[in-house]
């Protein structure tokens, strides 16, 4: 198949039927027979080099209630420091994709392949998600393999949560405090974050939410679809995945020495579900590994590519 694709000629009409017919026949199966896609938004980041043999392409998935805005400096070191493509995405009910009341994780992997149709990009590529974007990486990989996920890189997630996480998550007050609150109702930015304040002391945590803010003339709205968002929250709590299953690709779990998301009860998952699997902590990150450490993180990712 992959001999098929570098052959094509794409300025050909018939060949980008035969191009088309193929890439549809990869994205059709049965796990994914009843979930439709909807067109993401995205940026491409394309340092590659004319005399740079073609590598496969990464694409960034990001967290919950974040986008792909919060990605893109990195992805442009990335491409720089790798000579690949990489593409950060906006998730449906995220940044500039639609709003769509499903959220199903196999619906979000068959946005990402509509995006390499729409690029011409061919499979296998590399994923490399952060947090939610991590599991639906991992959805990708265990149910569609080596033919579609050549490698992943998982930042600060695992396929389940553990019980000291699910203790302590966050994210159900982060659905409350932004239902409650209309960002159309405040003159400015600040009165918003002053808002989110009352419920979230972390000033890097209220930024990325602020990234989130739509501004028209004086009026402000939210990006993100929080009402989806709310409804599906246990579409993406674990990772959906056949009884035995086994993504046989080279992989790496990323995490934040300050996070409790990867934690030592959840190796031995980890293992089963992903055999090749090496697993790397940066000392003083939390979940935000790639923005707390971005020098150390950018190292562990080139190092990992590179050993490919």
């Amino acid at each position: 198949m992959n001999n098929l694709f570098q052959k094509l000629n794409m300025t050909n009409p018939l060949r980008r039927m035969i191009y088309k017919f193929h890439f549809d026949k990869l994205s059709r199966g049965i796990k994914f027979a009843n979930y439709s896609s909807v067109e993401l938004a995205y940026t491409v980041h394309d340092h590659v080099g004319k005399s740079t043999a073609a590598a496969p392409a990464i694409i960034i998935l990001h967290a919950l209630f974040s986008n792909r805005i919060s990605w893109d400096p990195i992805a442009d070191s990335l491409s720089k420091m790798t000579k690949r493509k990489v593409i950060t995405l906006d998730t449906r009910n995220h940044g500039d994709s639609p709003h769509i009341d499903d959220m199903a994780q196999f619906s979000m992997v068959q946005d990402i392949k509509r995006v390499l149709h729409s690029l011409r990009l061919q499979p296998p590529v590399t994923i490399l998600g952060h947090s939610v974007g991590g599991r639906i990486g991992m959805t990708m990989a265990l149910n569609d393999g080596i033919s579609w996920v050549k490698d992943l890189i998982v930042v600060d997630e695992c396929p389940s949560m553990n019980p000291v996480l699910q203790k302590e998550s966050t994210t159900p007050l982060y659905i409350n405090l932004l239902k409650s609150i209309n960002p159309n109702r405040y003159g400015s930015l600040q009165e918003i974050d002053g808002a989110l304040a009352a419920k979230i002391t972390s000033k890097t945590s209220r930024y990325f939410l602020l990234q989130n803010i739509h501004q028209n003339n004086e009026k402000f709205s939210w990006k993100f679809n929080i009402e989806s968002i709310a409804k599906n929250l246990h579409n993406l709590r674990d990772v959906p995945h056949p009884k035995g299953q086994q993504y046989l690709g080279n992989t790496i779990f990323i995490g934040g020495s300050n996070s409790n998301h990867i934690r030592l009860e959840n190796y031995e998952e980890i293992e089963n579900l992903f055999p090749k699997a090496t697993i790397r902590h940066v000392e003083g990150a939390g979940h935000w590994v790639h923005l707390q450490k971005t020098d150390k993180f950018l190292n562990i990712v080139t190092n990992f590519l590179s050993e490919d």
